[in-house]
């Protein structure tokens, strides 16, 4: 799950640094905080393996928390995509691409936890 981690937090530390770059905005820059965060806390717990558990619920805590800030953008990215005129374009399709990855990250996440019961 460390590796799974690391690489959706750079998903979302490239999807905020691209989303600066594009608007200059400062709330851009979140999805890529949160991301460094998810990388640092996989790595913590590469090197920490009792605390894994914990710091891996917390990873999923903080994209539980990016999914349910950004699925309210999803309607007006279908608004968008049928032609219509929205306000700050980039971040509605930044906080739908930070929906979609938030969702697929907790989906594998639940995946790896259940297995991990199984397992045991």
């Amino acid at each position: 799950m460390e590796r799974t981690t690391m690489i959706f937090g750079a998903l979302f530390v490239v999807i905020g640094a691209v989303a600066f770059g594009m608007t200059q905005a400062p709330t851009s820059l979140i999805p890529g905080l949160i991301g460094a965060l998810m990388i640092f806390l996989a790595w913590f717990g590469t090197q920490k393996p009792d605390l894994k558990k914990n710091l891996m619920h917390g990873s999923v805590l903080m994209a539980l928390l990016m999914f349910l800030s950004s699925v309210p953008a999803v309607p007006t990215a279908f608004q968008m995509l049928s032609g219509a005129d929205v306000e700050r374009p980039v971040a509605v399709i930044v906080r739908s691409i930070t929906t979609l990855l938030s969702g697929t990250y907790i989906g594998l996440a639940v995946q790896s936890f259940i297995n991990a019961r199984k397992n045991r």
